[in-house]
């Protein structure tokens, strides 16, 4: 597969958060999702020619805390 054919699998999101944040919610919320969803968890081989599927672990969910941030415009998502 090329580069190209790659993309085909990746999306991204961003998303600006507001407010306190309940961390271990995130986390759970995030752990239970993958634990449901195994399309979440699959990766393809090099040639593209099998899915595996990895188990379900919990989300390590480094939170850094950018509010004391003086830049706060919006920043362009680089796309594969």
């Amino acid at each position: 597969m090329g580069d190209e054919a790659s993309c085909a699998f990746n999306e991204s999101v961003s998303l600006t958060l507001r407010g306190s944040l309940n961390e271990q919610a995130l986390r759970s919320s995030l752990t239970l999702l993958l634990e449901r969803h195994d399309a979440l968890r699959a990766t393809f081989t090099d040639t593209g020619e099998e899915m595996r599927v990895s188990a379900a672990k919990p989300v390590d969910l480094p939170v850094v805390d950018l509010s004391n941030k003086s830049d706060r415009r919006p920043r362009r998502a680089s796309h594969c």
